[in-house]
């Protein structure tokens, strides 16, 4: 679950990954 990533703030390189991922899956 990538979701995770969200939720550990520890993992600031994990939310970095799964911030630009969710705009590319999600334009606009």
């Amino acid at each position: 679950m990538k979701r995770i990533g969200l939720i550990v703030p520890s993992s600031n390189t994990t939310m970095e990954t799964e911030i630009p991922a969710l705009l590319q899956r999600h334009p606009g």
